[in-house]
């Protein structure tokens, strides 16, 4: 099932995050405008997936199964640039996908607390996304002039868990220059 599927100005960083998340963490941290070092902790604890991009991703989908991403994968059509990354989205909570700069504005002005953000837009919601732990699977490809960008976003079996070492540190560096 498609959870996202249309053009998205990342203002040059996509973001997906936990809204709890972000509200626990910066309620007690100042917002570090370093990047990526600035949200760190949150990344290592599997809260926050940051990835550099255009400043306009084209076409952004979001699959909620791996199937897409591993079918483009083997068509050759897709750039050999591709990130796995884990994300854990507890009880009673909402993943958003976010902009560098209304993720910034959130973590910074308003102490991580979404809703109280002037631009709030329940777009910022991902729906179809429930409690538990995720595998995020992304690749691009530019064409004509055209970024787009294909994820999957695949909740794991309740039974697997994930580890820090399930991801590389430089492989999620890499996206950040």
């Amino acid at each position: 099932m498609k959870l996202y599927d249309k053009a998205f100005n990342t203002e040059g960083v996509l973001i997906l995050a936990s809204a709890e998340a972000l509200k626990t963490y910066f309620s007690n941290n100042e917002f570090d405008y370093t990047f990526p070092k600035g949200i760190l902790p949150l990344v290592l604890d599997k809260k926050v997936f940051a990835m550099v991009t255009e400043e306009t991703v084209d076409k952004l989908t979001i699959y909620d199964e791996r199937a897409e991403v591993e079918q483009c994968l083997s068509s050759g059509k897709w750039e050999d640039l591709k990130v796995k990354f884990y994300l854990t989205i507890e009880s009673n909570d909402k993943l958003l996908l976010l902009s560098h700069a209304d993720f910034t504005q959130i973590c910074d002005w308003h102490k991580g607390e979404y809703t109280q953000h002037r631009l709030f837009d329940k777009k910022w919601i991902l729906n179809g996304v429930s409690t538990g732990e995720y595998q995020i699977e992304c690749v691009r490809k530019k064409h004509d002039g055209k970024c787009i960008l294909l994820m999957s976003l695949a909740k794991l079996a309740d039974n697997k868990q994930i580890s820090h070492n399930s991801f590389s540190l430089p492989t999620v560096q890499a996206w950040y220059k």
